[in-house]
Formats: structure tokens, sequence, C-alpha cells
């Protein structure tokens, strides 16, 4: 099966921005955190996609291809659109995670940088 769009988009970030030590906002960065957000971003997007990114009737679709493909990820078979989704809803789901000071404009910058 082909790669979705949603695993292409973090595959191509994770490639291009690889050998870049600053973010776009000149915070110096070391390449572990980038791999490390892609790496939460996909994750988050695997195990969110049937309960917050999908609309109602999309979830039957869900549910069909859960059963259709144990054990592939859902960043795997869903689009870019709902991974857009994510990015939408991410500022609540880290409102209910901890998060220090010095983590959340990182967090920000590295979101910009992604969906630049």
């Amino acid at each position: 099966m082909i790669k979705s769009e949603s695993t292409r988009e973090i595959n191509n970030y994770t490639s291009s921005e690889s050998e870049n030590t600053q973010l776009s906002t000149n915070v110096p960065i070391d390449p572990g955190v980038r791999r490390e957000f892609v790496a939460g971003i996909q994750y988050l997007f695997n195990h969110t996609i049937g309960s917050h990114l999908l609309y109602k009737f999309e979830r039957l679709q869900y549910a069909k291809l859960l059963k259709q493909h144990t054990g592939k990820r859902m960043s795997d078979i869903y689009g870019s659109i709902h991974l857009l989704r994510l990015f939408v809803k991410l500022r609540d789901m880290v409102s209910f995670v901890r998060v220090d000071d010095d983590s959340l404009p990182m967090l920000e910058a590295l979101v910009a940088e992604f969906l630049q």
C-alpha cells in the first residue's frame, strides 16, 4: 500500500529539516528534539484519529479500516487533511498536559515550521 499524504508530509518535514539546527524563529534546536516532535505528532495522530479527528460519518469507515488493516498505523492510511485537524486541536490537547514554560515556545515554533 502506498504511504498516505500524512505520512509523506511527516517524512518530508523530517528529511528536509534534519540538518537544520535552528528553528525559523532563530532558536537553536537539537536535531533529536525535532525527531521527538515528529514521533509525538505521529503518536498523537494514531491515537486520537478515531476519537477526536474524524467526523461522525467518517467513524464507520474507521471501524472497517481497523478490522481490515490490523497492526497498520492510521497515519499510513489517512491523509493530510486529517493531520491538519490534529494541528487545529493540538492547543487544546497540550492544555491537558504539563508543559514547562521553556518548552511551549519551542513547541509552537516546531508546529509553525512544520505547517510551512
